[in-house]
């Protein structure tokens, strides 16, 4: 357990003891409901600092990575895996994928269409 969750669950043995003293149920629940909901958070928005230990590798290295691979943000980057052969697998966001053979020439078709009804 990491340390966010230790606590968490401290606060909320904590508060389990509250209706077993005779204070207000609903008040605990909804407390709990928010301490429950702030370690979900803090779970979720550590999740892939906890990847990249788990890969023993850190944040400037993944840049890099991307880096060398010709991606400047990583912003710019949907998910990424490393292989089993230890090279980086990435999927661009939709706004920075890369324009391929048939969509240049669908600009190119169009483009022309475009030209041959002006004149």
């Amino acid at each position: 357990m990491t340390t966010e969750t230790t606590v968490i669950m401290i606060f909320i043995g904590t508060l389990l003891i509250h209706p077993v003293i005779g204070e207000n149920l609903w008040v605990t629940f909804a407390i709990a409901t928010i301490l429950i909901g702030t370690l979900l958070l803090i779970e979720y928005i550590s999740i892939n600092e906890k990847n990249l230990i788990k890969l023993r590798l850190s944040v400037d290295a993944l840049e890099m990575l991307l880096r060398q691979n010709g991606i400047e943000n990583i912003k710019d980057v949907q998910w990424a895996t490393i292989e089993p052969s230890g090279q980086l697998g990435y999927l661009l966001t939709n706004n920075k994928k890369f324009a391929t053979k048939e969509d240049i020439e669908k600009i190119q078709h169009a483009l022309t269409q475009l030209h041959q009804i002006k004149y």
